[in-house]
């Protein structure tokens, strides 16, 4: 048989259809598209009475009433779920915490006389299952005196008693729960009758149905309930608590039919049905909050007058630099409009934050085009994960003066939109700060401005005032820093530098300059603190949040001037040194933030992991790069070696085990070098992986061809190949770069996934061409090529099932930082991405088909 590397025509074609089509579904898999955003205008003022915009609906929430004070639970996690109620519920009788229910009632009942000045008269309190036994069924979800009924009645009674004191101060009270949510018996009792978990049926319904007509005759103080469909799930779970809700309810059908039927018997008993229009993006009815169409589709078929829909104000999250949502000036529905007074995405209220100049153009959009709006609901303390948060306790422990501002003006202006912003924030001013004319005209100006500040503080501007759409979904303005997680990742950096790098100075001028706003901010407080003379247990705390929130600006200012400097760097646009320096202060700042902030309850230091992730693979470039080349060099050599083995003219001997064995840990070790140059030495997981696919490869290898030195040089020059097309990026200014390039420049992508793709497919052709054979006998050969591929695929599979999907994804994230690590924090890749959980068992099942198909022909003959 002629030695030679050149495959024939079929090969060279396959391998380059198969990689064309890869690179062009990764063209519009991962394009990214940039637009500029919709801005609201402002409008003229607003006759509000000719719009009948009278007696709003105000509802607040229970503030920080049944929250636990307990600080080991902060700074764990970043569950949703805030252990509401989780001191004042028991397991066992008597299920209610009696000295605990005082403190709720007392606390609760100090909210409720509060927001009542400021003219809220509506409250939510979260809670549905846990109040009902589904009585009205004819097979019992619960047993009689079970322990479920008795905790059921016990809460009943309590609770009713909090209804009783909001109705007593004039407030009605709405219930709020996600849908779909379960406990253990209710679950068992849809298993035992079919139903399942089938939101599509109708009969699914008529329980969740009956357990609300028993809810409305239980507590004639409720005057509704609100349902929100678009998040649930493990992270708003109380852990060890038998009640749980499930992201379910993804279609147009079943959220039709779950509506209607509690409009029906919310009708029946004069009661309100407010369904939340927020979804994170999941299912048919993901884009329902934000697109029009979408919410019309669902929404405009179902009219009641019983019936409300609530919207948060933006089109998106509570997220900085959105345009208004345009679903609320849509729809036949009578409409609430969403408020978040502590903004969680822009430190939760930790500094002055006010928010009421933006609020005050949306309410007036949205009234002077849609005559269905009713009025509003306003978030005072819940949103986000609690536990990340200042330990802040409204109107009782910690800084809470910021948001009662927001709270104070956000109110007023749903009652009255056209309301002077300046005169209502002088009036808060005098309310709780004093009277002192020099007082009241400086912090009016710091109010005012305060949200331009620290939205510039806390995000990066010139990616967060574009509309960004990628993987199909849009990307969040504010992911530089999302809540207090600073980022670092490739693929959103990659895009912050893209939109900054016509004009790098001026963008840093800009945060600059901001910065230095901030510092004058805090100077301006600090010389009329003394003339406070109201809310002065909360003086000390004022004085530290400036200083907190200058920290917070110069901190995360240094890090954006170090990573825009290290992204020019790498795109040819700036000497090394001037990251390094960047870098080297940077450092000095993160320093300082951590030891003022670290474990600081009311002013908590920033998450910097993901950022110092960046920090590590820039300080490594220099060390990465050099590795790479030295690779490089050691590829180039590995190459010339096989080839010549391949055209040697010396007879072709067979090797020993112990030969075979001695290559094969020296390829292992060379995969694994590798991987750990290409993940910056910072992936131990990836480059095990690599090395595992490896180890099959060769062991399968051994087994079933024949272990002559041609052949094995002719199996192996593939993967050196590949190696070369990796390394060649890294070497040129490590692997940042790569994936800098990767993401920004479709035809670098296409550059490198061709040449490996192709060479990928062209090595296992290779394999078959070192065998000693005639053509007559490659069909036997191709049989054992697929028990191969086949282990691998099978293998790789089970390794993600092993580790588990999200996990198996979020480990090797982490050492690479390619995606967002706040996904992984939130509800996983997973379901961010919509991942089908089966993929591990599609991968295996690809796999086994060779397998299986190549084993039998091979066991035949």
């Amino acid at each position: 048989m002629r030695n030679q590397i050149i495959p024939g025509t079929t090969s060279i074609v396959a391998g380059l259809i198969i990689s064309v089509i890869v690179t062009i579904g990764l063209y519009f898999g991962l394009t990214v598209r940039i637009v500029d955003k919709e801005t609201p205008q402002p409008i003229a003022q607003v006759d509000l009475k000719s719009i009948h915009y009278e007696n709003p609906i105000l509802i607040g929430d229970i503030g920080s009433s049944g929250y636990p004070h307990d600080s080991s639970l902060w700074f764990r996690d970043y569950s949703h779920h805030g252990a509401q109620f989780s001191k004042l519920f028991l397991k066992e009788e008597p299920y209610i915490d009696d000295v605990e229910f005082e403190h709720f009632k007392s606390d609760i009942t100090v909210h409720l006389k509060q927001i009542k000045q400021y003219g809220f008269n509506t409250i939510e309190v979260p809670g549905f299952i846990e109040f009902i036994d589904f009585k009205k069924l004819t097979d019992p979800v619960y047993q009689p005196n079970s322990e479920y009924t008795k905790r059921h009645a016990e809460f009943r009674k309590r609770f009713g008693e909090i209804f009783r004191i909001a109705n007593s101060l004039g407030f009605k009270v709405i219930l709020k729960t996600d849908m779909v949510v379960l406990s253990r018996p209710l679950e068992q009792y849809l298993i035992r009758h079919n139903i399942n978990r089938d939101v599509d049926n109708p009969e699914f319904w008529k329980i969740y149905s009956a357990g609300l007509e028993e809810l409305f005759e239980e507590f004639p103080e409720v005057d509704g309930i609100m349902i929100r469909i678009g998040e649930a799930g493990a992270i708003y779970s109380q852990q060890g608590w038998d009640y749980w809700s499930e992201l379910i309810v993804t279609s147009n059908e079943s959220t039709r039919r779950m509506l209607q039927s509690f409009i029906d018997v919310a009708a029946k008993y004069n009661r309100k049905v407010i369904f939340r229009s927020w979804a994170v993006g999941i299912g048919e009815v993901g884009k329902i909050h934000t697109v029009p169409e979408a919410y019309s589709s669902v929404l405009n078929d179902i009219q009641a007058d019983n019936f409300y829909v609530s919207t948060k104000y933006s089109k998106g999250d509570f997220w900085s630099y959105l345009p208004l949502n345009p679903t609320l000036v849509t729809g036949p529905h009578n409409r609430l409009v969403e408020f978040q007074t502590r903004r969680e995405f822009e430190g939760w209220s930790s500094f002055p934050n006010y928010t009421d100049g933006e609020y005050q153009k949306a309410l007036q959009s949205f009234v002077s085009q849609n005559p269905n709006i009713k009025g509003g609901w306003i978030w005072t303390h819940a949103g986000g994960p609690l536990f990340q948060a200042p330990r802040t306790f409204y109107l009782h422990e910690g800084l809470w003066v910021w948001m009662d501002a927001n709270l104070f003006a956000t109110a007023k202006l749903l009652q009255n939109p056209n309301s002077n912003l300046e005169d209502l924030t002088d009036e808060w001013i005098q309310l709780r700060l004093g009277d002192d004319l020099l007082l009241r005209s400086t912090m009016k100006r710091i109010l005012l401005e305060s949200h331009e500040r620290a939205q510039l503080a806390v995000t990066f501007r010139p990616f967060a005032k574009k509309q960004v759409y990628a993987l199909a979904q849009e990307v969040p303005p504010v992911s530089f820093s999302y809540w207090n997680i600073v980022g670092g990742n490739s693929s959103i950096f990659s895009h912050l530098y893209l939109l900054a790098k016509d004009d790098i100075d001026s963008v840093i001028a800009a945060d600059q300059e901001n910065t230095n706003q901030i510092r004058k901010m805090n100077q301006d407080f600090h010389q009329v603190a003394n003339r406070i003379t109201k809310t002065t247990d909360q003086l000390q705390k004022m004085k530290q949040s400036f200083d907190y929130m200058q920290n917070v600006a110069e901190t995360l200012m240094s890090y954006r001037i170090f990573f825009l400097n290290y992204f020019a760097w790498l795109d040819g646009k700036a000497e090394p040194e001037v990251y390094q320096k960047a870098l080297s202060d940077f450092e000095i700042k993160l320093i300082k933030h951590e030891k003022q902030y670290h474990s600081n309850f009311d002013f908590p230091a920033y998450n910097f992991t993901e950022a110092l992730w960046l920090v590590d693979i820039a300080k490594r470039t220099t060390a990465t790069v050099w590795s790479a080349r030295l690779l490089l060099i050691v590829t180039i050599l590995l190459l010339i070696f096989s080839i010549r083995k391949i055209y040697s003219s010396k007879p072709n001997i067979a090797i020993s085990n112990n030969q075979y064995i001695a290559i094969s840990f020296g390829f292992l070790l060379y995969l694994f070098a590798v991987g750990l140059t290409f993940s910056a030495g910072r992936g131990t997981y990836f480059s095990l992986l690599i090395a595992a696919m490896g180890l099959i490869y060769l062991t399968l290898f051994h087994l079933l061809f024949l272990s002559i030195e041609k052949s094995i040089a002719y199996s192996l020059v593939a993967g050196f190949a590949m190696a070369f097309v990796v390394l060649a990026f890294i070497a040129i200014r490590g692997p940042f770069y790569f994936w800098f390039q990767f993401w920004i420049s479709p035809s670098v992508r296409a550059l490198f996934l061709i040449p490996f793709l192709l060479l990928a497919v062209l090595g296992y052709d290779w394999v078959i061409h070192g065998q000693r054979i005639g053509e007559n006998q490659k069909q036997r050969l191709k049989s054992r090529l697929a028990i191969i591929v086949g282990s691998q695929l099978f293998v790789f599979g089970l390794i993600m099932k092993g580790f588990g999907l999200n996990q198996f994804i979020t480990t090797l994230n982490n050492e690479l930082v390619v995606l967002p690590y706040f996904l992984s924090l939130i509800h996983g890749f997973v379901v961010h991405l919509n991942i089908p959980t089966s993929l591990p068992f599609v991968i295996m099942g690809i796999g086994l088909v060779p397998l299986l198909i190549g084993g039998v022909r091979v066991l035949k003959k």
